[in-house]
């Protein structure tokens, strides 16, 4: 914070600053303090948590809205677990320094990360992966079709990367006339 240099008062029109640059982030974010109450939040993190967005006023316990998103069913890795979820994030803000990621019933995927503040409190930023998920999923279905395909065929297929020769991939067929070699190079010595 800048402060008036002969009051010792923080300008108010810095704390305005700093208020609008937190608003504008593309990440959540949210600051709690040392007693893990919410001083603050942007507009994007009560986005991200919409299920618990009535919540989100400066004076929340972090408790109260980690057994809040488990009561609501927000993150599927809470459902069934809700006791043992509200213990893992509040040990998550015993060092505070911990990125992970979590995924909300709502099909939805978000990179968490908290971090210390040197007066003691933390804070907590978001940034949504959703779609970055979502291009994975499809990747894994689409290899996983292929997969399938390639393994009921009787043709000779071997996929192995071009430097070293080390094979990724071989058709039932492929094992059979070649065996298990480790690289392709091997077929051909």
């Amino acid at each position: 914070m800048t402060s008036d240099k002969h009051s010792g008062v923080e300008s108010p029109k810095a704390l305005e600053l700093l208020s609008d640059a937190i608003e504008s982030l593309m990440e959540g974010f949210a600051l709690y303090d040392e007693d893990r109450r919410l001083v603050m939040c942007n507009q994007r993190y009560k986005e991200m948590n919409k299920a618990v967005a009535d919540l989100l006023e400066p004076g929340l316990e972090w408790e109260i809205l980690m057994r809040e998103t488990a009561r609501r069913g927000v993150y599927a890795d809470a459902i069934g677990r809700e006791e043992e979820f509200v213990r893992e994030r509040m040990e998550a803000t015993d060092d505070f320094a911990h990125e992970y990621e979590l995924r909300q019933t709502d099909g939805s995927w978000y990179h968490v990360s908290t971090h210390p503040t040197q007066l003691g409190g933390f804070v907590v930023t978001r940034n949504d992966i959703t779609k970055r998920k979502q291009a994975e999923a499809r990747e894994r279905e689409g290899d996983l079709l292929i997969r399938t395909v390639l393994d009921a065929s009787s043709a000779i297929v071997i996929m192995a990367r071009a430097g070293d020769g080390q094979i990724l991939y071989r058709s039932p067929a492929a094992l059979e006339v070649f065996g298990s070699t480790k690289s392709a190079r091997d077929h051909y010595v």
